[in-house]
């Protein structure tokens, strides 16, 4: 191997040591720490699944704050995503160039027709499944901030709301049942995320129908004809 490909990979060992080493210490401050840990997590920034065992752990220690864990976890990797939002805006062209053409399509494609539906799906489900290419897409599709924070916000608590309840639930036997019926679980909750949604459309939709005035005549008003 040659002597720059040494020095890279002796590099490279060393920022991941060092992530790992500062994910550890974050994880020590309790809620602050997840929030910390969930943040960078959601600007890009490698934590190797660290968001997802401590969470469990932390609700399996603590079972009546696991829903303070998940809402902190999910205000995290919300903010962490509009930082790497806004980044994408700055940089353009350097994120979208890790993006396959194909693949970049096909999430544009998604998120111009259905942005926050998108966005709410994308950020529920569970590794591997590849989550920034679509904040990368929506920050080069200029989608609205607001809306690209109401689905990140939506998806990101019912993902660790589930993570955390299961582990205050089941105890050390959730990381079991995440593990083998995580697809079943998140597909569940894909499925009332995309109800929750078509429901508020179209609560949204007949608020904005037009009101046609009546052209008849108001009750009691008399036809005068001027002689």
């Amino acid at each position: 191997m040659p002597l720059s490909a040494l020095f890279l990979v002796g590099i490279k060992q060393k920022i991941t040591a060092w992530i790992t080493a500062m994910t550890t210490w974050l994880l020590s401050f309790g809620i602050f720490g997840i929030f910390a840990v969930t943040l960078l997590d959601g600007a890009a920034v490698p934590t190797a699944g660290a968001c997802d065992a401590a969470l469990v752990l932390f609700a399996m220690n603590s079972p009546e704050k696991w829903w303070i864990f998940a809402v902190a976890a999910a205000v995290g990797s919300t903010i962490g995503s509009l930082m790497l939002y806004s980044m994408v805006q700055r940089a353009g062209e350097r994120f979208l160039a890790k993006i396959k053409p194909e693949k970049r399509q096909r999430i544009e494609n998604l998120l111009g027709r259905f942005d926050v539906l998108t966005l709410i799906v994308a950020s529920l489900l569970p590794p591997p499944f590849p989550f920034k290419p679509f904040i990368i897409c929506a920050s080069a599709l200029k989608i609205q901030k607001l809306r690209f924070t109401i689905g990140l916000m939506i998806g990101r608590t019912l993902r660790y709301g589930i993570f955390s309840y299961l582990a205050m639930r089941y105890g050390p036997a959730a990381t079991e049942i995440i593990k083998h019926n995580s697809l079943w679980v998140f597909a569940g909750a894909g499925v009332l995320a995309i109800v929750i949604w078509l429901v508020q459309r179209n609560a949204t939709s007949k608020k904005e129908l037009p009101v046609v005035e009546s052209l008849q005549p108001e009750t009691g008003s008399e036809l005068r004809v001027e002689g």
